[in-house]
């Protein structure tokens, strides 16, 4: 409406041409979202408004992968001005660093057999309905949350959410004497490195300042590389000013057993 009035095309600007792409990779048709901020534990796939936002900008700028996204999610769609293109010949990885965002699949365009990693290592930090989770990384399955933050949304500021929902305890990361992230702006991180190919994906977040200067720490860089179609290497650089407790955090909605030092994921 603004458009018509003014003559301006406020559609043109990187925001609008970028977000179909970060529902397209962070919250694919038929999936659990990447698992970041408020409400991300719900296993809902995207809803019918998100299809019909992502088909605007689809028809905008006459984008098949965006249309396609939309016809997932709402069916056939009216006279699209340019036919819908599956993501399949897209790179199965992409980075959003502004958002401090990397979504990495084994197979984006069928979501029942694709392995989904979330990582987040944000410039934004940690404040409103964002979590102190800079370094912390996600797994879905055929659509279903394997490995994800803990907690639930019960209401904006009540114990849970601000003495375990947001908090870094309840994330998968790291905690430095027991001691989690700041909240605010002050509690960033931010993606410093991502490789895609075929075969492979890598990219590095650095949270070395999320956790203030009175913790002592110094490094913390967390390198992911992704061995196509089911192999995910998480290797940690932490570095204190004192000899500290680290602690390396993974969450499940299943339940996590350890023998023989191996882990098992209950239904995963």
């Amino acid at each position: 409406l603004l458009g018509k009035l003014s003559g301006v095309d406020f559609f043109d600007h990187p925001w609008f041409r970028n977000t179909s792409y970060y529902s397209l990779y962070c919250w694919p048709p038929g999936s659990a979202s990447d698992g970041f901020g408020d409400g991300a534990e719900r296993n809902d796939p995207p809803a019918e408004a998100r299809g019909r936002f992502v088909e605007e900008l689809g028809r905008h700028f006459q984008d098949p992968y965006a249309l396609w996204y939309a016809e997932k999610i709402r069916g056939a769609l009216d006279a699209p001005p340019v036919r819908p293109a599956s993501p399949r010949d897209l790179p199965q990885a992409r980075a959003f660093p502004d958002a401090g965002i990397v979504s990495m699949h084994s197979a984006l365009a069928e979501t029942p057999r694709d392995l989904m990693i979330g990582f987040r290592s944000s410039p934004f930090g940690a404040f409103n309905h964002m979590h102190r989770d800079q370094n912390s990384v996600n797994l879905n399955f055929g659509g279903e949350r394997l490995f994800c933050g803990s907690g639930y949304y019960i209401g904006y500021g009540d114990d849970h959410f601000t003495g375990w929902y947001t908090q870094t305890k309840a994330q998968n990361s790291v905690l430095i004497d027991g001691l989690g992230q700041l909240t605010g702006a002050e509690g960033f991180g931010r993606i410093v490195r991502f490789e895609d190919t075929a075969t492979t994906s890598y990219c590095v977040g650095d949270a070395s300042h999320a956790y203030g200067a009175k913790s002592g720490l110094r490094t913390f860089r967390r390198h992911l590389l992704f061995l196509r179609p089911s192999t995910l290497l998480v290797y940690d650089e932490v570095e204190a000013d004192h000899r500290a407790r680290w602690d390396w955090l993974l969450h499940s909605p299943h339940r996590l057993t350890v023998t023989g030092g191996v882990l098992h994921g209950g239904n995963s």
